[in-house]
């Protein structure tokens, strides 16, 4: 139990949750702006997305396959 409430913690703290977090926040304050709300709302949720890894795999893939890996060539 505290070592899960710890990583929620740990999530909330730390980009891209705090990120997150103020998106929301921001989007709970601005009910007199509809275009505020709906723009904090829509980068949260996007930020959400890009951070998750199927996402992220699938946004990446196409990249990671167009290169090919030379002979010879040995990381640092």
């Amino acid at each position: 139990m505290i070592e899960a409430a710890k990583k929620l913690i740990e999530y909330a703290i730390f980009p891209p949750g705090s990120i997150i977090i103020a998106f929301l926040v921001i989007s709970l304050f601005s009910t007199k702006k509809k275009f505020v709300f709906y723009l904090s709302l829509f980068c949260a949720v996007v930020l959400y997305l890009a951070s998750i890894s199927p996402v992220k795999n699938m946004l990446v893939s196409p990249l990671e396959q167009s290169y090919k890996i030379q002979k010879g060539s040995r990381a640092f």
